[in-house]
């Protein structure tokens, strides 16, 4: 979106036919300005994605202990009892989530729900879940049981799994949150954006003017920056100074 001043009046960007010098550089995105040509700066931003926690809600027989990344997450409620619904906040940067469950004897299983933070279901424990007797191989579709009719209409409507043997103590049952659950594409470093601006920018994140940006003072200039991955906007201010006018980001 972008506008002649810095707060108000932002509309949808104007795609300019202009600098076909730049057809090659910054992308493949268009040349953009605000609605008018004789706007002498254009103030343009751009909301970033941002990360979102999920939860998680999960039932096992008997004995839990939950897993982001490798990393055992301690004193989680419910862990600790057949019939316990343990909930746990998963933190959105997260790409694999494994529930280890062990079973003392009698009826076994695991059965959870992963929710957004809209509520919306990314995932319950079916087949698409991968399960093994060890920690670090041998993973493959989980087998859904017949088992646990008393947890029907508690942590969500998937289905109890299990490795593929009955006999197994230990059931280690995993999901690939990055795969699944649309990942931001920001690295845990950030974004890196390359821009052009005929003739003078100014960048902003979330408000606050980023200084000494090598490229920002030369109109054929590729500008590069390293925006942190916490950063909810990005506004570029460029200022004209006569003849051919335009921004071009890449992010």
């Amino acid at each position: 979106q972008c506008s002649s001043r810095a707060i108000g009046g932002y509309k949808a960007a104007t795609v300019e036919n202009q600098h076909g010098d730049w057809a090659n550089r910054a992308g493949s995105g268009a040349v953009i300005w605000t609605s008018s040509p004789s706007d002498g700066t254009a103030y343009c931003k751009f909301s970033l994605p941002q990360s979102t926690d999920y939860t998680m809600k999960m039932l096992c027989d008997d004995y839990s202990t939950i897993y982001y990344d490798g990393i055992e997450q301690k004193n989680v409620e419910g862990t600790n009892n057949w019939n316990a619904l343990a909930t746990t906040t998963i933190p959105g940067s997260t790409k694999e989530l494994m529930i280890k469950c062990r079973n003392t004897g009698g009826a076994y299983g695991i059965k959870a729900i992963v929710l957004d933070h809209d509520g919306k279901v990314v995932s319950k424990t079916d087949r698409s879940w991968q399960c093994s007797t060890s920690p670090s191989r041998g993973y493959k579709p989980a087998t859904v049981e017949s088992q646990h009719g008393d947890w029907k209409n508690r942590a969500g409507s998937g289905g109890v799994i299990w490795t593929g043997s009955t006999r197994d103590g230990t059931a280690y049952c995993k999901f690939k949150l990055e795969e699944d659950l649309c990942a931001v594409p920001a690295s845990p470093a950030g974004y890196t954006m390359k821009m052009l601006c005929d003739d003078w920018s100014t960048i902003y994140y979330d408000g606050v003017e980023q200084k000494n940006v090598k490229g920002t003072g030369n109109w054929n200039a590729l500008a590069t920056t390293v925006i942190p991955a916490s950063t909810s906007e990005v506004l570029v201010k460029c200022k004209n100074g006569g003849g051919p006018n335009g921004i071009k980001p890449k992010f």
